[in-house]
């Protein structure tokens, strides 16, 4: 983890902000959740400039101009062309980031990646921002397969055996399929 990302608390935080069901961090301290909401705000705006977002003025307008070789002639579209031709984005951070963290929480068997999929019109940025640190796997099956392979490796036959031995035993097993490819075996 420390490989793929600089500040691990960071990123936790950010990802249980980013949680509809935790995101009024209850959990800690009112000066870090302030912290945690103005990193937020400065990834949005990162992430913003980023984002491709069509600025067109005329969006609102009922009436949509067309110009022809020599004629000009106007065309009414429909209330329905303004609204799919409008896009739901805010105004800045403060906006998208506030009507997000105003909603009530959600509860503890609702999925975040499929609350952020249903509400990915309304809080666009947020949610390419949600995919990402709720993406992040959390899970222990690596440490618990190393705990296995050390239990196998220290029995009470090996209790004295030197823990720097161990360490490369762990190390050769782990990247067997590593090393037989820079070391192919012999042929005979």
């Amino acid at each position: 983890m420390f490989n793929y990302w600089k500040d691990i608390h960071k990123v936790g935080m950010l990802a249980c902000l980013l949680d509809p069901r935790f995101k009024k961090l209850r959990f800690v301290k009112q000066r870090t959740r302030y912290e945690v909401i103005e990193n937020l705000r400065d990834l949005y705006e990162n992430v913003q400039s980023d984002y491709d977002i069509p600025h067109d003025t005329n969006h609102m307008t009922p009436i949509a101009e067309h110009t022809n070789s020599n004629e000009q002639h106007k065309v009414q579209k429909s209330i329905l062309d303004m609204i799919y031709a409008c896009p739901n984005e805010p105004a800045n951070s403060k906006e998208e980031i506030d009507r997000y963290l105003e909603i009530n929480e959600e509860g503890k068997e609702t999925d975040p990646l499929e609350w952020w999929k249903l509400h990915e019109k309304k809080f666009p940025i947020l949610a390419s921002i949600a995919r990402k640190y709720l993406g992040i796997c959390a899970t222990s099956v690596p440490s618990e397969r190393l705990f296995s392979d050390v239990g196998n490796n220290i029995t009470n036959k090996r209790i004295n055996i030197d823990p720097n031995l161990v360490e490369q035993m762990l190390f050769l097993k782990r990247n067997i399929n590593v090393l037989g490819s820079i070391f192919p075996p012999p042929e005979f």
